[in-house]
């Protein structure tokens, strides 16, 4: 960067003006950020001061006591566009959207980093760009991101316009979960059940054909367990594989909660008993309490039935910090009896770790340890060592209680007293257990 013009400011008639400027130069910048993953890294910089100024994550990362200390920060799951979309944001005001892929992608920046309003205008665009050929894109967006106004405002489309959307060819790129959901519908504006039936019979074929694909000889270095497809061939398949990439970093700090009675009144209410049940846990494991703004996101999951006190929903948290995650996790038995909490994978995720279940439980069987890892199993051999006389010379000696060690010392110091005598001059005279006097005793 070259050197800046001195009294820029004078030319700058507008805050955000001089936000930008501060923006596109680097100037004063005291913070970097490695964005994207190799070999596609770009390095940004930014002024902890502004950044924490829009939001409680930056906060959190700059000025909270597990404050960010290393340079530069790495972002791997949010696209770089995306992140120079997110910074123009909050340097100056502008929503920069070009696209419905790029309106996603900085609609999850926008809710990773707490920004409402811009989640809100990513949502406006999805909006106004929402026809009956890609309404079920839409609303599996909607449903990666969690907003349920857009999700509704999908169906109705659907509703309303049953036979477009059906008969379009992007209707056989879904994901299965789409289809059902589609067909469950109360109202589908169709002919008769034969339109349906058809749409299935297009889509079965469409998915053989995917499944086909990807049982073919996997690419090296993917997993045995969970063999991908080769490299996307059309456009519509890299939409695929770009939505479940989306979904896996969506969900990644989210928690399900459940067991907590449905008593509150509002989101507010809601919010305040998942504080007091977390930071119950906390006291318990003796760690840090939980803060409002470490939780981005609370809700109940599914639809509001009748409440016959047999049944709660859980209710899914989406939490700022990955660390704070982990840290829930490994303390989950000091939740109070009967609430559990669960990790939040998606539905087809979640099916490939019930079949990976039983692989787990018979290799286990057969003495190796086996564990789940997402959508892949690890299997380890358990070899056991042979004890051999080095291995005993490398055995830690049992450590002395403080009693024993007490004891010890005080039998140390008796015998020392004994052997160290002194002759008529003062002078410390040691005895030697065979000496000439102890042969004449003998």
């Amino acid at each position: 960067m070259g050197a800046a013009p001195t009294d820029w400011q004078l030319e700058c008639t507008e805050l955000k003006q001089r936000g930008a400027y501060l923006l596109q130069t680097g100037q004063w910048s005291d913070c970097s950020f490695l964005v994207g993953t190799e070999p596609n890294q770009v390095a940004l910089v930014g002024h902890k001061l502004i950044l924490a100024m829009a939001s409680p994550v930056f906060e959190a990362m700059f000025y909270g006591g597990m404050a960010e200390r290393n340079e530069p920060i790495p972002i791997v799951d949010v696209q770089i566009d995306a992140f120079k979309a997110l910074l123009e944001y909050i340097y100056t005001g502008n929503i920069n959207i070009s696209s419905f892929d790029k309106a996603c992608e900085l609609c999850y920046g926008a809710k990773k980093y707490m920004l409402p309003h811009l989640v809100k205008e990513c949502t406006r665009y999805l909006w106004s760009d929402l026809y009956p050929r890609n309404a079920c894109r839409a609303y599996e967006f909607a449903r990666l991101f969690e907003e349920n106004v857009l999700m509704e405002k999908c169906i109705q489309i659907i509703s309303t316009n049953t036979k477009e959307v059906l008969n379009d060819s992007s209707f056989e790129e879904v994901e299965l979960n789409t289809v059902i959901t589609v067909f469950s519908l109360d109202h589908l504006n169709v002919d008769s059940e034969l339109d349906l039936f058809e749409a299935a019979v297009r889509y079965a074929k469409a998915l053989e054909k995917r499944n086909e694909r990807s049982i073919s000889p996997p690419r090296e270095g993917t997993s045995e367990n969970r063999q991908k497809s080769p490299l996307p061939s059309t456009s519509q398949e890299k939409e695929q594989e770009k939505i479940y990439n989306l979904e896996k970093k969506a969900k990644k700090n989210n928690i399900i909660l459940h067991g907590i009675e449905e008593r509150e009144d509002s989101n507010s209410n809601l919010m305040d008993i998942v504080l007091k049940t977390l930071n119950d846990m906390t006291k318990a494991a003796n760690i840090e309490d939980f803060n409002k703004w470490e939780i981005s996101e609370v809700y109940r999951l599914g639809r509001l039935g009748k409440k016959d006190g047999k049944k709660t929903r859980p209710i899914l948290i989406t939490l700022t910090l990955a660390w704070r995650k982990k840290e829930l996790l490994r303390n989950s038995k000091k939740l109070p009896e009967n609430i559990y909490i669960t990790e939040d994978y998606p539905k087809d995720v979640i099916n490939i770790r019930k079949e990976l279940k039983m692989e787990q439980q018979a290799e286990r069987k057969k003495g190796k340890t086996a564990y789940i890892c997402y959508d892949k199993l690890i299997v380890k051999d358990n070899n056991t060592k042979i004890p051999t006389k080095e291995n005993e010379k490398r055995k830690r000696l049992p450590t002395d209680s403080p009693t024993q060690q007490h004891t010890k010392e005080g039998k140390e110091a008796t015998a020392l007293s004994k052997i160290n005598k002194t002759n008529a001059l003062g002078l410390p005279t040691r005895l030697r257990a065979n000496s000439t006097s102890e042969n004449n005793k003998q």
